[in-house]
């Protein structure tokens, strides 16, 4: 089943981040072994 996520802030990432977009999460496997936020898929 696939996971998605609403980006709220883009302040770190104006260019590729759109504020109220919905964004399918990839798996990151280096970023979870370090406890951290996930890939995000952008459809367009």
């Amino acid at each position: 089943m696939s996971r998605f996520v609403i980006c709220i802030d883009n302040n770190d990432n104006k260019a590729s981040l759109i504020v109220g977009k919905v964004y399918r999460v990839a798996p990151d496997a280096e970023a979870e072994v370090h406890h951290l936020a996930f890939s995000g898929l952008d459809g367009s």
